[in-house]
């Protein structure tokens, strides 16, 4: 048995690693050779304190669990989605996008960086199929849920500012009767909303150039909103609004339902939250796998 698990590596590895490369490989995993240009990738990027045995640990380290995640997908007979696909392919033009001259230089591909993307996709998808019913450790959907709802809300929010900015461009505190003007303008619109108003309709009496945003946010992270947010917007009932003032900022914020099929946060944010579940006992799992699979 254990001879035919070792020969099973072997050609997954193969038909995942083979590919002409110029000049000898610099490095091999389990007796096959790794594409050149993955190696440079790994070796991009480290911390040039490194020693150069240190850098090739690194290195050896990374690309080891490069081809544990792959192997390991396709030796389960799991594939990617459309829609995971398409993801990976948007994700690599993006990145082309703004570091395309930066890998030409350093000699990686186009197309190796989408087997780089692609093999973060296969790690997300080893998660999901390791934790899920027909997995080792099943997670019960409601407990993912239960996550969900607990360190994420959903809003829709319209932001003002409580300073103002003179011929200089500099910003320069309101008058006290400005801010309490804004705040009321604020409180009202939130009035008009909880009243039956559309969003859009009632955010149209704070004048030209508001805008509208639609976000999803992590009780960790609240992205650039100020301190105390998530907290303050959390504690709107669902369904409602309120004007919430924090620092120099005003933000009218209604609070929406994080499950509504119309904005798909769920579906689409489920697998971070099993990562930020299960992202580091997961992690221990592949490191496991990876014993392996030998760089050398």
């Amino acid at each position: 048995m254990k001879k035919i698990t070792s020969l099973l590596l072997v050609v997954t590895m193969i038909t995942l690693l083979f590919a002409s490369c110029s000049g000898p490989a610099k490095i091999k995993v389990n007796g096959v050779k790794v594409d050149n240009e993955i190696y440079t990738y790994f070796e991009d990027g480290l911390d040039e304190a490194l020693s150069k045995s240190e850098k090739e640990e690194a290195i050896k380290k990374s690309i080891s669990r490069y081809v544990t995640i792959n192997s390991e997908f396709n030796n389960r007979g799991l594939s990617l989605s459309s829609t995971e696909k398409k993801n990976v392919s948007t994700t690599v033009n993006n990145l082309w996008h703004i570091f395309g001259a930066h890998y030409d230089d350093i000699g990686v591909s186009k197309q190796t960086l989408y087997k780089i993307e692609e093999s973060k996709a296969y790690e997300n998808a080893l998660l999901n199929f390791y934790y899920s019913d027909k997995g080792v450790s099943p997670v019960g959907e409601d407990q993912i849920k239960a996550y969900f709802t607990e360190n994420y809300i959903a809003v829709r929010l319209v932001t003002g500012y409580l300073f103002n900015v003179d011929e200089n461009g500099a910003n320069v505190p309101m008058t006290d009767d400005q801010k309490n003007n804004l705040v009321n303008s604020f409180n009202s619109v939130a009035t008009m909303v909880n009243s039956g108003s559309s969003l859009e309709e009632s955010v149209s009496s704070l004048g030209t150039g508001t805008e509208i945003r639609d976000s999803l946010i992590h009780a960790n992270d609240s992205g650039t909103l100020p301190d105390g947010f998530f907290s303050a917007a959390k504690a709107i009932e669902t369904g409602k609004s309120a004007a919430i003032s924090l620092g120099y900022y005003i933000f009218l914020v209604q609070r929406i339902d994080v499950f509504n099929e119309e904005f798909g946060y769920y579906s689409t944010y489920r697998t971070d939250c099993l990562q930020k579940m299960k992202g580091e006992e997961f992690s221990q799992i592949v490191d496991k796998w990876s014993e392996s699979y030998i760089a050398k």
